[in-house]
């Protein structure tokens, strides 16, 4: 009797307790999901911004495949496809969307005032009508600005320090971009007796002519701001400056790491970075109408030794001194 007692209370366990299992599972949160909007192509970009941004993220505790997932959209260096690639991340029903540029933080906005948009970083966001004020953007939109007005005047006090000579530079520019918005630039440019050639550069497709351009305007170096078209393809307008003999300055280090004489701008590890703060918060039910825009306030001046001796230039000690790396 007592053998058959034991039996049943063992088969009786055994149909219980993988019930009990089930009901005491705890389900697993579903992983955070992260659009990442930017303009400028995969092949241009994956070497650095999009690496960044995962690696801070990772350090804040999110891991791929783990507990998020990130849905990246590129224009390909069209700012008229941003939209339509920023709808797609509406479409996918990503939780926040960190927007690359002001072009990219515009874009998003067009397309959602609901889902939480973080810039990584913009330029001017309130001059440029995207958030009411840095201390309080309201709406879906924050994260890190650059304004990048005096910054762009340091950057060709710089270039002209490594050359002294420098008389004329050519100053890359889109088309579309008013040559106003580098009125910063043009006045350092006067009060320095530099004359400026203006360089229209649409895209990719006008890398063959610059050359040409670059001998007809007669310049002597050439200087490249912040633009998200223009950063896209700094690496081949970096070697064909070169090849040109023509010494270049670049908003951003990616350039200069491909050949580019030098860069001074935005350490882009450090807005990746704050970026990523933000979306931490913003994940853990933060309102970015509430959340204080930054200014980015890491600035680094990388410089290519080897490039300066391609060049037959030799690198002055003060800008050795300011230097964040020299690359050789």
């Amino acid at each position: 009797m007592v053998i058959w007692l034991r039996l049943a209370l063992a088969i009786l366990l055994v149909g219980v307790g993988p019930a009990l299992g089930r009901g005491t599972a705890v389900a697993q949160p579903a992983p955070a999901r992260i659009g990442v909007l930017i303009l400028a192509t995969a092949e241009a970009d994956n070497s650095r911004r999009a690496r960044d941004l995962r690696e801070a993220l990772r350090d804040l505790g999110y891991v791929e495949g783990r507990n998020v997932a990130f849905e990246f959209r590129y224009a390909e260096g069209h700012p008229d496809r941003l939209q339509a690639r920023a709808a797609e991340l509406v479409q996918s029903r990503v939780d926040v969307i960190v927007a690359v540029g002001f072009q990219a933080a515009a874009a998003a906005r067009a397309v959602t005032r609901s889902i939480p948009i973080v810039m990584a970083p913009a330029g001017d966001p309130v001059g440029q009508g995207l958030v009411e004020s840095l201390g309080r953007p309201g709406g879906n939109i924050t994260g890190v600005a650059l304004m990048t007005t005096e910054v762009r005047a340091r950057r060709l006090a710089l270039f002209r320090e490594m050359l002294p000579r420098l008389s004329r530079v050519a100053i890359l520019i889109e088309p579309h971009v008013h040559r106003s918005t580098l009125r910063d630039v043009e006045g350092a440019a006067g009060t320095m007796g530099i004359h400026i050639e203006w360089v229209e550069v649409a895209g990719r497709e006008q890398l063959d002519s610059l050359a040409s351009r670059l001998r007809a305007a007669q310049v002597h170096g050439v200087y490249i701001a912040e633009n998200p078209i223009i950063d896209g393809i700094a690496p081949r307008i970096a070697t064909i400056s070169r090849q040109q003999r023509l010494p270049t300055v670049f908003a951003f280090r990616d350039a200069v790491e491909a050949g580019g004489l030098m860069s001074y701008g935005a350490s882009f590890p450090a807005t990746q970075r704050r970026a990523a703060v933000y979306v931490h918060k913003i994940l853990g039910g933060a309102s970015p109408a509430e959340m204080p825009i930054e200014q980015a306030d890491r600035f680094e001046l990388i410089v290519n030794r080897k490039t300066a001796r391609l060049l037959g230039l030799t690198v002055p000690p003060s800008i050795l001194l300011q230097a964040e790396q020299m690359i050789d």
